[in-house]
């Protein structure tokens, strides 16, 4: 499927598992004018750099994430399966680890191909 549009090409799968997920994604502000993203340890309401409120999308809120991640795990999931056993383009990395790891994994996978 891929193939007929973009010869070179690899995906990245970042493994989380489901409460994770939900405890990094929930929460999470944003600047309605920018669209900035701060994260729940920012501790401010307002973005200091525009002075603009901060908000909480509904789709930040844990209940939201939680079904988003569900989607992913009963739709995306399977394909990501089936694309790894037809293509051995999809590469899987374990998210939990520190964001500096986790680069370094994606950037090291990106240099090889």
């Amino acid at each position: 499927m891929f193939d007929l549009i973009v010869k070179d090409y690899i995906i990245i799968f970042l493994d989380l598992n489901k409460l994770d997920a939900i405890e990094r994604l929930s929460w999470r502000r944003i600047d309605p004018v920018t669209w900035e993203s701060f994260w729940p340890e920012f501790i401010q309401d307002i973005n200091p750099k525009t002075g603009n409120q901060l908000i909480i999308r509904d789709d930040d809120k844990p209940e939201a994430v939680s079904k988003r991640v569900d989607t992913f795990y009963q739709n995306t999931l399977p394909l990501l399966a089936l694309w790894a056993a037809e293509w051995k383009k999809v590469y899987k990395i374990d998210a939990s680890k520190t964001v500096e790891e986790v680069f370094s994994q994606i950037e090291n996978i990106i240099e090889s191909k």
